[in-house]
């Protein structure tokens, strides 16, 4: 039986949902269960709330508002055999919502609906069913909901099958793409409940947009041992790549391969390589600068060759306002300076269940999001803890989020903001207040806008403050502009929130800078628009005009993503050397035909190109000699230099407060920066 199922299925997953097949008889019913009749946890609840019942559904009653943290389990659940069993869910949904089943301490098994119900409380119902394994006698079966929600629920019913599903930890495992979380506009297809011959299951996902942000994730794949293995990736249509993340560890990229068409067999397939834990593992299937294919289904298998664990990723955001901020608590300890580190896997540990934090941001901020985590596998629910704003550190206001999104270890919470509202609800303070048994306290970030002053400019004084912007910038593509309006890339530069730079019809953009003075960059930032995702840079590179040296890298930036809308990015440079010329090379966006940026700012100082003055005046000397430049001081300090090669390759780099300090080079032309916190020089040298 096995062998003739797995040669028909291509040996189907533990995740495999399936909606019709003609091989497939329907056997006995063995267990119902109503949903009302569960152990619910909130925000779901049983329906009608006041006692009456609804004609035409099984026992009168049904579950809804079955939002996410809803949960419905059923306890000691019996079947006669080990194996596979058919869970059939009656549901109502307008919508094509999916909910997780999960048996024992067994993977999820993801059911989605494809055919809605002409509404959400009444009958008639619909029926979806997927593929469980249970063992013999008691088990517990849990239904949660996914996305933004799942359907309202009728009942359930466990039905004996000749479907044969792999024993947990058989390989190859056999991963549905119909069974995995669904992102975007990806959907289960065909979406009129056919199946397709020759397809795994019958069923592919489609609508695979990068515009739309899609992607599709497996919870809970159990491996038997952590190590290399071979994930086959089965595909339709054009190649097109995808990213690959398991857990926490660096996303890889895979080719898929040319197929007759999109929608119908015979299916490509591609290999690589990925590394797994023992245990349980997330995998998290995304687009790389294009849409997707249709997908039908992964293995993962067994192989003799190795490649090393992947790097950790941080889920924690490169930049936010508690960078910077002044963070105290009453609970502080030595662990408080973990909580704002931009890396959710240290932690602060306060004494006790309680724990509350200030942050005094450098400057006012219009809040529109923040990132909380307890750790990447604590229990603890960070929904419960409170968030709160003031102007002056005494008067605080508690702060609500419009949505939350589930980061697998963090929540992001996004807070609509508009221009109108920046001059209230601004502020300068945030206080977090956490409270759990074992609390611990892993990340907390905060995104927005900086408000330094009301009226037409809004952000900092930057770089650009007093240039005629129209004669110092040039860019294209120019913006858009009309009567009544201007988006033209000179907006960048205005610190105005109420306006932007956006281009119709263009994906990438460029803008050059002529600076009134030398100036060394500190950094820069860029903040996005209040809307369209989409059309936010994601790809660019920062170069830097040096009068001796010409045009330099300062940063790369090739897969950035704005936390929220109304949000800064600032990045750190590190180049000491004075710039009269910045370019901003904006490569690509996040899939949109047009593209937009709120700002764009520099920050640094002026350099005064003469020669570098101790903190007490005394004159240091920089001279070249035979392999060799030389930094004398007449009165010992510490001064910092860098050397560059004239392509801008760091040669080297170091602090010296010693009267004379060599610096051994091969013979060449170089440009050394060197100075204490008052003041920097550059200078061009050649080393014979």
């Amino acid at each position: 039986m096995k062998d003739r199922i797995c040669k028909s299925l291509r040996l189907m997953s533990l995740g495999f949902t399936i909606l019709s097949a003609s091989w497939v008889q329907a056997q006995e019913v063995l267990v119902s269960l109503e949903a009302e009749d569960g152990i619910i946890t909130l925000p779901a609840k049983v329906k009608p709330t006041n006692g009456t019942t609804v004609a035409g559904l099984s026992g009168g009653k049904y579950v809804g508002d079955n939002d996410p943290g809803s949960s419905i389990v059923f306890t000691n659940v019996e079947v006669p055999e080990t194996g596979t069993y058919e869970f059939k869910t009656y549901y109502m949904s307008m919508q094509n919502r999916s909910i997780a089943i999960k048996v024992n301490n067994y993977s999820e098994f993801i059911s989605t609906v494809t055919n809605t119900t002409p509404g959400w409380d009444n009958p008639p119902t619909n029926t979806m069913s997927t593929y469980i394994y249970m063992d013999k006698g008691k088990n517990t079966i849990k239904i949660t909901p996914q996305g933004n929600g799942g359907p309202n629920l009728d009942k359930f019913e466990i039905i004996t099958t000749d479907v044969e599903l792999p024993t947990p930890g058989e390989f190859p495992i056999v991963l549905e793409a119909e069974t995995a979380q669904l992102f975007g506009n990806l959907k289960v297809k065909p979406t009129d409940g056919s199946s397709v011959d020759g397809l795994s299951g019958g069923k592919y996902i489609g609508d695979f947009d990068l515009a739309a942000n899609s992607y599709l994730r497996f919870n809970d794949v159990e491996i038997p041992e952590e190590g290399t293995y071979e994930l086959k990736v089965y595909s339709m249509g054009s190649s097109r790549a995808l990213t690959i993340q398991v857990n926490h560890y660096a996303k890889s990229i895979i080719r898929t391969l040319d197929s007759p068409n999109w929608d119908n067999p015979p299916t490509s397939m591609v290999s690589t390589l990925i590394y797994l834990d023992k245990g349980k593992n997330t995998i998290t299937f995304g687009l790389h600068e294009d849409n997707g294919p249709n997908l039908d289904k992964f293995e993962i298998c067994t192989t003799t060759q190795t490649i090393e664990r992947p790097e950790i990723v941080r889920m924690a955001y490169p930049f936010d306002f508690t960078d910077g901020a002044t963070i105290t608590s009453p609970q502080s300890n030595t662990t408080l300076a973990l909580l704002t580190d931009n890396d959710e896997y240290t932690s602060f540990v306060p004494e006790g269940s309680n724990a509350e934090v200030v942050a005094k941001c450098e400057v006012p901020v219009l809040l529109t999001g923040f990132l909380l985590s307890a750790g990447i596998d604590s229990e603890i629910d960070t929904d419960s803890w409170k968030l709160y704003s003031s102007t002056d550190g005494s008067s605080w206001k508690e702060l609500s989020y419009n949505t939350a999104t589930d980061l697998d270890g963090a929540t992001l919470y996004e807070i609509t903001q508009t221009p109108g509202s920046a001059t209230t609800n601004a502020a300068q303070y945030y206080k977090l207040e956490a409270q759990a048994e074992g609390l611990q306290m892993a990340e907390w970030q905060l995104f927005g806008l900086p408000y330094t002053a009301t009226g037409e400019q809004n952000f900092p004084a930057d770089l650009t403050e007093g240039l005629d912007i129209e004669t110092h910038v040039t860019g294209y593509p120019t913006g858009e502009s009309g009567d009544n309006f201007s988006e033209e890339f000179y907006r960048l530069f205005d610190r105005n929130m109420s306006t932007k730079y956006y281009a119709h019809g263009a994906t990438s953009f460029y803008v050059e800078i002529e600076l009134d003075k030398p100036c060394t960059i500190d950094s820069y930032a860029l903040s996005s628009s209040y809307d369209h995702p989409d059309r936010d840079p994601r790809k660019w590179i920062l170069n830097a005009y040096n009068d001796e040296v010409g045009w330099i890298e300062l940063d790369r930036q090739t897969d950035a993503y704005f936390p929220t809308r109304y949000s800064t990015l600032k990045y750190a440079v590190s180049s000491p050397m004075a710039f009269t010329r910045i370019l901003l090379d904006v490569e690509a966006n996040n899939g949109a035909s047009d593209i937009q940026l709120l700002k764009f700012q520099i920050f640094g100082r002026e350099s005064d190109g003469s020669g570098i003055e101790s903190i007490e005046g005394e004159t240091v000397t920089i001279v070249s000699g035979q392999g060799s430049i030389a930094i004398r001081q007449a009165q010992p300090h510490p001064v910092k230099y860098s050397v560059y090669t004239l392509s801008g390759t760091l040669a080297a780099q170091g602090t010296t407060a010693d009267s004379y300090h060599e610096i051994a080079l091969p013979a060449g032309a170089y440009i050394i920066s060197a100075g204490d916190d008052a003041t920097t020089q550059t200078q061009k040298l050649i080393v014979k």
